[in-house]
């Protein structure tokens, strides 16, 4: 019932929408709270098998871009209540096709299934999953709608966080420079992932980023000699 009611009321991706602003409702948010609190009243096994049950008209290939958005939301709520990442294989694959979907609300959808399953399954997800969704993740990193784009960045810096480090190692470079650029350019919310992201790096891949800080220290400081506004306080931080 939940998750049919959600289908019907979610909208179509505004202008409004795709701006990467903290500002904007995100209109699963009342859904998935509710959605948690029916899970955490079931046992961990019924919990599972109430989504996988209650996914098929959403991950099926005449499903619409609703529906996929709707379970790939309603399976990022599940990590807290599975032991290990095989139960949400499924899911799990629908999330990584889904990261190429034409919809930006499903890749964004597909993106935080990911960050929250990583962070609620460290670090078996990631390093179960790691050397499939990095380079995923890094491929999206241009993606033509800011908010996705913030969101990968996001979802990034849960996913590395507890990634294997020799496996983070092989992307440094690839990941630095975009989130360089983004941090010197981007709109305040990307800015803020974006350095998230880079902090996450530089934990996981440890002494193999130090040939790197010299290439970031310097924007990282100027960026904290710029803000000077009472809203930039948690960029600051």
């Amino acid at each position: 019932m939940l998750m049919k009611r959600m289908t019907e009321l979610i909208t179509d991706p505004d202008d409004e929408w795709k701006k990467a602003e903290e500002t904007v409702y995100q209109d699963y948010e009342a859904f998935l709270e509710a959605l948690d609190r029916f899970l955490n009243a079931l046992t961990e096994s019924k919990a599972l098998n109430y989504l996988t049950a209650a996914s098929g008209p959403y991950f099926g290939r005449s499903s619409t871009w609703q529906q996929n958005y709707v379970g790939l939301l309603s399976f990022s709520q599940v990590g807290e209540y599975v032991e290990s990442p095989l139960p949400l294989n499924d899911a799990t694959q629908f999330a990584i096709t889904s990261l190429q979907n034409e919809n930006p609300k499903v890749r964004y959808a597909a993106l935080h299934y990911i960050g929250q399953v990583a962070d609620n399954l460290n670090p078996s997800f990631s390093e179960t999953h790691g050397s499939v969704i990095l380079p995923k993740l890094i491929g999206m990193f241009n993606d033509s709608v800011p908010r996705v784009q913030s969101h990968v960045f996001a979802c990034l810096t849960n996913f590395v966080e507890y990634a294997p480090g020799n496996l983070v190692a092989q992307y440094i470079e690839k990941i630095i420079d975009p989130c360089i650029k983004l941090i010197d350019q981007g709109p305040k919310m990307t800015k803020e992932n974006a350095l998230a992201a880079l902090s996450a790096l530089a934990e996981s891949a440890k002494k193999e980023f130090i040939p790197y800080w010299e290439k970031v220290h310097n924007v990282v400081f100027d960026l904290l000699c710029s803000l000077t506004d009472e809203g930039e306080r948690q960029l600051r931080g």
